[in-house]
């Protein structure tokens, strides 16, 4: 892990990591901004408590843009799926959009254009059924962990009415979880014998 930039970034030493994007060492994993003042000596001291409360911060600024306002400035804010066209990612970051995720969700702020990019997931976390897998995964707050365990369902890109939607397989839920466009959830039940 290392802080530069004013962004905690955890990286991963043996793999290419999940972001290609420029300013970002190589292997990693998440970069998330974070006051100087929030981070001190933690680097040294206690990089894992300092990893746990960045990818809180995160997931909580996640998803107040994912219900509409800013964490900045309580504006309201919008929220998009990205869909990178000619996503080539996987194990390794996208040579297009710098991801290894074919989509991502980009918040912006109306008022003060605070925003960045989310993978699905964590914007829609506090939300049923996302908020119950979490809680059948052992997570009970939000952290590193909690960051982790989305990451590790992965979102296939689908349609819903015309637009882009987000398609998630939770090993809680008995159907396919569809995020669309305006980050409504929907379960699409598995008929019998599938």
């Amino acid at each position: 892990m290392t802080y530069t930039g004013g962004y905690v970034v955890a990286c991963c030493t043996e793999c290419p990591g999940a972001l290609g994007l420029d300013l970002v060492p190589d292997g990693a994993l998440s970069s998330i901004p974070v006051p100087a003042g929030a981070v001190g000596d933690a680097v040294e001291t206690a990089p894992r408590a300092l990893l746990d409360r960045s990818h809180g911060r995160f997931c909580h600024r996640a998803r107040m843009f994912g219900d509409g306002i800013c964490p900045r400035c309580g504006g309201e804010s919008t929220a998009t799926i990205e869909v990178c066209d000619d996503h080539d990612g996987g194990e390794e970051p996208c040579s297009a959009c710098g991801v290894t995720m074919p989509a991502v969700v980009r918040t912006t702020c109306r008022v003060c254009a605070e925003g960045g990019i989310a993978p699905g997931a964590t914007v829609v976390s506090h939300r049923t059924p996302f908020r119950e897998a979490l809680a059948a995964a052992g997570v009970d707050r939000l952290g590193y962990d909690a960051f982790a365990t989305m990451l590790r369902w992965p979102a296939t890109v689908t349609d819903a009415d015309g637009d882009p939607a987000l398609r998630y397989d939770l090993p809680t839920v008995g159907g396919d979880v569809v995020v669309d466009g305006d980050l409504d959830i929907a379960v699409e039940a598995v008929a019998d014998g599938q």
